[in-house]
């Protein structure tokens, strides 16, 4: 329990994708408790409907206000493709949107996540990077006690979605100038569709 590692590991691509989700609101210090109660429902919601998972449980936060002290997760299963789901049942269907973010590893016991989550976010404030709002903050679960029975073992990937950093190129770099002095006139009319 005590044995742990924490990698912050840089600026990543998180890909897009499909997921199924169960969603709930609760009290911040409620969060473990439910993902306990949630992670095993849908592991079960897929082994019930054969349906295959397309890569490993994370745990999406869509609201964290400390001040309100409510939260809003969703935990989610990643699927192939889109998969609709009838009325009335607590899981739904969502989309993985893609964006850039900060990954850290946490290799230990899930106690350690909240030095984890420090330690990135030390990190974002070092690095002069921007937390991007409109993205997904996500826990991905790569290896539980379901994979390895020691806690030590275990593998948490967090994932904050921040602003790609602007690239500044050396001061020796030359960029090629222009030579067209005049701009050239469309060649489609303001119907015409114009395909980018």
């Amino acid at each position: 329990m005590k044995s742990y590692s924490i990698k912050v590991n840089g600026i990543v691509q998180r890909p897009s994708g499909f997921c199924l989700k169960q969603t709930v609101s609760c009290h911040i210090k409620s969060i473990p408790k439910n993902i306990k109660i949630m992670m095993p429902r849908m592991i079960h919601f897929f082994n019930k409907n054969k349906i295959a998972m397309a890569g490993k449980p994370f745990v999406m936060y869509d609201r964290y206000d400390v001040a309100n002290d409510i939260a809003t997760i969703s935990v989610c299963i990643p699927v192939s493709q889109q998969i609709n789901i009838s009325d009335g049942s607590d899981v739904s269907s969502g989309e993985i949107i893609a964006f850039t973010c900060l990954k850290t590893t946490l290799t230990g016991d899930y106690s350690h996540s909240n030095e984890a989550w420090r330690k990135a976010e030390q990190y974002i404030r070092d690095n002069g990077l921007k937390p991007n709002f409109a993205g997904s903050y996500s826990e991905v679960y790569v290896k539980t006690i379901d994979d390895i029975k020691q806690p030590s073992k275990w593998v948490t990937e967090i994932y904050i979605p921040v602003f790609p950093k602007a690239v500044e190129l050396p001061a020796n770099v030359i960029l090629p100038v222009s030579t067209t002095t005049t701009p050239k006139e469309p060649s489609a009319t303001p119907t015409d569709e114009i395909n980018f």
